[in-house]
């Protein structure tokens, strides 16, 4: 008989409720779509999670957030921030699954579903959101100080945009599912990023 991983059924767990609630969102998840896809015992699933609600906390601090921010992680260290920053957009149409594009961002879309309800959810959301700003607004101060950036470029304000337009963006792609429209606005959004260096 073999030995029970704690561990690794906890990951197989959040792993599993992470691909679930990005197809189904957390509402049109049960328990039993988890419990059937993960293979587990409902007493395996309540030892580690007291209740749905639980898990998906899990969720969005070890995959979703974890997944999002190392998209933008390297744009801090970079000798040009600018051209990192347009180049992950760029990558987003780029590397983005057709999951992905038919099910959108699963971090937009708990902001969708949850936030007005959840203010746990709304707390995860804003302050990845704000984690992302503060990213750019730190790469744009970078260019600012390398001179690639003009010194009156306010930073804060076009982060903020810079946001909005990226919250933007998998809503629309996850209504018309085209990945022609998804290659569009990422390429727009990131030719607005580099010039930026013309400012």
């Amino acid at each position: 008989m073999a030995l029970r991983d704690p561990d690794r059924t906890r990951t197989n767990i959040v792993e599993v409720a992470a691909t679930i609630f990005h197809q189904k969102g957390f509402k049109g998840t049960s328990l039993s779509d988890i419990l059937t896809e993960a293979q587990i015992s409902k007493g395996a699933l309540y030892h580690h999670f007291s209740n749905k609600q639980e898990l998906l906390y899990a969720v969005f601090d070890e995959v979703y957030k974890v997944n999002f921010l190392k998209r933008w992680n390297n744009i801090t260290i970079s000798a040009d921030p600018i051209n990192e920053i347009a180049n992950v957009v760029e990558s987003l149409a780029l590397e983005g699954s057709d999951e992905e594009m038919c099910c959108g961002c699963p971090v937009h879309n708990l902001a969708s579903e949850l936030a007005s309800v959840d203010e746990s959810i709304r707390h995860r959301v804003d302050s990845l959101f704000c984690s992302i700003q503060k990213i750019i607004s730190q790469g744009i101060e970078t260019a600012k100080n390398n001179g690639d950036v003009g010194a009156h470029v306010d930073s804060k304000q076009i982060s903020l945009f810079f946001m909005c337009t990226m919250s933007g963006i998998p809503q629309m792609v996850k209504s018309c599912q085209d990945r022609e429209v998804y290659t569009q606005l990422t390429s727009a959004l990131s030719d607005y990023v580099k010039q930026l260096k013309n400012i």
